[in-house]
């Protein structure tokens, strides 16, 4: 009886919403992450070259925030990149805590894979509508509140 109730609740429109939503999230995020593996970078990688080319000097604890991770896995894949010559820290005057920004070998690798990063999203992603988007966007930053 409980059981097909909630078998019921499948049938709701919102809900077949979320299930493809999340579906499509699982396809997308697979075929761009071995895109990304291709180009011998990781997620974690890709990210944190995208926030520090587009916002250079910015910190561990921003970093951690915008990739929603925990400040010890930031901290590891700084150390990561940091290894690998791709970001350097500074400590900026009147700061006590390093910034991060990418070395020129780090911008030279960001600018050699965004561009075929762009063309597989192209592939894969359809164009949502400005007001999906918005709306989308808004849930988003509605859940983090």
């Amino acid at each position: 009886m409980k059981d097909q109730k909630l078998k019921t609740l499948l049938n709701k429109p919102e809900v077949a919403t979320w299930r493809s939503v999340m579906h499509c999230f699982k396809t997308v995020f697979t075929y761009l992450e071995q895109g990304l593996v291709d180009d011998s970078c990781s997620v974690s990688r890709f990210e944190i070259l995208f926030i520090l080319y587009f916002e250079p000097k910015t910190s561990a604890v921003d970093l951690s925030r915008k990739m929603h991770v925990t400040r010890g896995n930031i901290s590891t894949f700084l150390k990561r990149v940091e290894n690998d010559q791709l970001v350097k820290k500074s400590i900026p005057e009147g700061r006590k805590r390093p910034v991060y920004e990418l070395t020129p070998k780090g911008r030279h690798f960001f600018e050699k894979i965004f561009p075929e990063h762009i063309k597989r999203i192209q592939e894969i992603c359809p164009t949502l509508s400005p007001a999906t988007i918005k709306k989308l966007n808004s849930a988003q930053s509605s859940s983090h509140s």
